[in-house]
């Protein structure tokens, strides 16, 4: 049965609106489930809880960062930054596209304030400790993601999503096949137990002349017995 991922988009809003269509439309072709701040209201902080439970539910994680650090949280750091950190402590697949740094932009595109061009900059070197892919336009992104996610795919199986309706008639009798596979399994094994030789070792007293080994076999009469010198051992 065929898995649906779902794939968390993660970026600024404004300054890469086509960028993230173009994203969404990737995951799409490739018959998975994009989500991301389209469906939340960014600007109101008791979303983080929604946010994370979407994150905590997605499959691969794709972050794109453009010139913009974003609109920062009650925590000082961009949405974007904290659903990041929070995608890698969840042990999420992260796939980063960062813009090249020498393609062109507008002053709308980029951030015009010192304070959060060096938070930026502070949070793509925290990107770059890990793998990354650079784009200059939204067209490259958008293959780019295509070609990553599929390789992601093949290299880092996740759980996913199959449908309610998937054949259950099929999966009942795959399970029932597993349980009558299971029996009989246990048979055998329960077979090979009792066939397996049962040791009976009796030995005698230290006072005694002799001391006395039986082997027993679980279903037949004693086939050894005889002597050993118990006379090394410390007995208490």
């Amino acid at each position: 049965m065929e898995k649906k991922y779902q794939v968390f988009i993660s970026s600024t809003y404004t300054d890469l609106k086509e960028e993230r269509q173009k994203a969404i439309d990737a995951v799409l072709k490739l018959e998975h489930i994009p989500i991301g701040m389209e469906l939340f209201n960014a600007g109101d902080d008791t979303q983080w809880a929604i946010i994370q439970r979407a994150i905590d539910n997605t499959d691969y994680y794709i972050l794109i960062v453009g010139f913009r650090y974003g609109s920062v949280t009650e925590d000082d750091i961009s949405y974007a930054e904290k659903e990041y950190d929070y995608a890698i402590s969840k042990k999420i697949p992260v796939i980063a596209f960062i813009k090249d740094r020498q393609v062109a932009t507008t002053v709308a595109e980029r951030e015009n304030k010192p304070k959060l061009q060096k938070k930026l900059e502070s949070f793509i070197a925290k990107v770059q400790n890990k793998e990354v892919n650079c784009w200059k336009n939204p067209d490259e992104l958008a293959a780019k993601i295509t070609i990553s996610l599929v390789n992601q795919i093949k290299l880092v199986p996740r759980t996913g999503w199959i449908r309610a309706d998937a054949d259950p008639i099929a999966m009942d009798q795959e399970i029932a096949a597993l349980f009558k596979e299971n029996r009989e399994l246990h048979k055998i094994i329960d077979n090979i137990s009792k066939k397996r030789p049962k040791l009976d070792i009796t030995i005698l007293g230290p006072d005694e002349p002799e001391e006395e080994v039986a082997l027993t076999h679980k279903y037949s009469q004693p086939y050894y017995k005889g002597a050993i010198d118990i006379s090394p051992l410390c007995l208490d």
